[in-house]
């Protein structure tokens, strides 16, 4: 299906009320994500419809993920500006400019997952809790999926369907700087 233009989102507005600051939180960064807004005149409720049902509307019915796919994406999503390495000569130094890129799309999904799972900030791995977490590393030439739970992993995610969104969307950069997970 073709993506929602912002008529469908103002008219999906008007049909349904927003539950929680944080629901519109989320809705703002999908829609931002695709150069969209959410209208002007947009009041919070106590009852109503919440993020799931408006992801529901306008992700699952256009196909469209609710997780970042570029670098440029995630940086928006984080507010950051570049802070990358000085470009130099050498493949050293793309190789780490590369990660740092990596880095900062794996903590864009980590945001998302902390506020899927009510945080105050980002998720990050709990080593000591003994659940199950997914992750993407390096062995003997290939990259593959690992559920580890007690080991540190630099591209680990809460969920398979986040890691599994992460590498289909990143698998050029990982296998870019593969050498370093």
């Amino acid at each position: 299906m073709a993506r929602k233009t912002q008529e469908e989102i103002n008219y999906w507005f008007q049909d349904n009320t927003v539950k929680s600051a944080l629901d519109l939180s989320l809705i703002e960064k999908v829609l931002h994500i695709n150069n969209l807004d959410v209208p002007n005149n947009v009041i919070i409720h106590r009852n109503g419809n919440t993020y799931d049902d408006f992801a529901h509307w306008y992700c699952d019915e256009t196909n469209i993920s609710k997780y970042p796919t570029t670098y440029e994406e995630c940086k928006a999503l984080l507010q950051l500006q570049d802070f990358m390495i000085q470009a130099r000569c050498g493949y050293e130094w793309r190789l780490i400019s590369n990660f740092q890129q990596l880095l900062m799309c794996r903590d864009a999904y980590w945001k998302i997952a902390g506020e899927e799972l009510g945080l105050d900030n980002y998720w990050e791995p709990d080593w000591t809790d003994g659940k199950i977490k997914y992750g993407i590393t390096y062995y003997r030439n290939f990259l593959i999926f690992t559920n580890p739970t007690y080991s540190n992993k630099i591209l680990v995610f809460p969920t398979e369907e986040m890691r599994d969104v992460f590498y289909d969307n990143f698998k050029n950069e990982i296998e870019s700087c593969k050498i370093l997970l």
